[in-house]
C-alpha cells in the first residue's frame, strides 16, 4: 500500500476515478480520502457469464496477422 500512496499525486490531478467494485472503491477511498468525492464505480459492461462462455470457444482470430498479440486488461 506504501507504493499506492507514493502516486497520490497523479490521481489528484484526475477528474475521476472509477473501480471496477463497491469493495474496491471503500480501499481506495481509505487510501486517499480526499479522492472520495471524485470516486465511483462502474462495473464491467460485459455479463460474467458471456464472458465465461466465449471463453470455452476454441477459435482464435480470424485474420491473417501472424505477429504478437498482447491482451491487456484494466
Amino acid at each position: 500500500m506504501k507504493k499506492l500512496k507514493a502516486n497520490e499525486g497523479f490521481y489528484q490531478k484526475y477528474d475521476k476515478t472509477f473501480c471496477v467494485s463497491e469493495y474496491v472503491m471503500k480501499t481506495f477511498n481509505g487510501l486517499f480520502p480526499s479522492m472520495k468525492d471524485k470516486t465511483s464505480v462502474l462495473h464491467n459492461l460485459i455479463d460474467y457469464s458471456h464472458m465465461v462462455k466465449i471463453a470455452d470457444k476454441e477459435e482464435g482470430f480470424k485474420d491473417l496477422f501472424e505477429g504478437l498479440r498482447i491482451l491487456t486488461v484494466g
